[in-house]
This record gives C-alpha cells, structure tokens and sequence, in this order.
C-alpha cells in the first residue's frame, strides 16, 4: 500500500459518494479510478454503459437451480 495525498475536496467527494454507495473511502476511490480507466479505453462506449458494466462484473456469482421436477 502506498499513501496518497489528494486534495480535501476530492476527498469530500468521495467520502460523500461512499457513503451513498455504502462503500469505503478508499473502495470509492478505487471505483472511481477504474471507471475513469475503463471510460479512457472506451471513448465510444456510454460512461453509464461502463458503469452498468463494472458493477455487474462485481455482483457475486448465484448459481441458478433449475431443480429436478420434484414439488416440494
């Protein structure tokens, strides 16, 4: 891990879209760094697209029971 400096309004804002997003400080800054990468390496995609995107590829993973045919 490496310490960052940053200015204190960006931290504000990410502090407040944590929060909102129930995610900590840090994961948010995360977050917004990979969408703002994902976003440079796909100019032509929607930024609410990647968005869309990113939060699905971080959904956990619920296998689908199809069952047996049994009633229960």
């Amino acid at each position: 891990m490496i310490a960052v400096r940053l200015p204190k309004y960006m931290v504000d804002d990410a502090k407040r879209f944590a929060a909102s997003q129930l995610r900590s400080l840090p994961k948010q800054i995360e977050y917004w760094y990979r969408l703002g990468k994902a976003c440079e390496q796909n100019p032509d995609l929607p930024v609410e697209f990647v968005k869309e995107c990113l939060d699905g590829a971080n959904e956990p993973s619920v296998p689908f029971d199809f069952g047996n045919g049994d009633a229960d």
